[in-house]
């Protein structure tokens, strides 16, 4: 209600006040072993569950960030192949996040 989160396609993740003052800034850290030689311009947006967004990344990381903080709570890695990007958007069922 008071912010709001933006993932950008160099895998940074922003959280703003409604004025737009930076509250915190995320940057991952792709992993070389695991990105492909195509960059994919675009991403899926933020999931919010609960006190956490969950982020995909152009390695097929997910990350679980808590909301108040910016801090990495959990990191997982989907996908198979040369081309690992999460840029499908996740949904969130009560107590589970699915991502594809």
């Amino acid at each position: 209600d008071d912010s709001i989160v933006v993932s950008t396609v160099d895998n940074a993740v922003y959280r703003l006040s409604k004025d737009g003052a930076l509250i915190w800034r995320h940057q991952y850290e792709a992993k070389i072993s695991r990105a492909g030689e195509l960059n994919i311009f675009g991403g899926a947006a933020p999931v919010f569950h609960k006190d956490s967004i969950y982020v995909g990344f152009s390695d097929g990381g997910v990350q679980r960030i808590a909301l108040s903080s910016g801090d990495v709570l959990s990191n997982v890695w989907m996908g198979e192949g040369r081309y690992p990007d999460i840029v499908s958007p996740a949904f969130a069922v009560e107590d589970i996040v699915i991502q594809s």
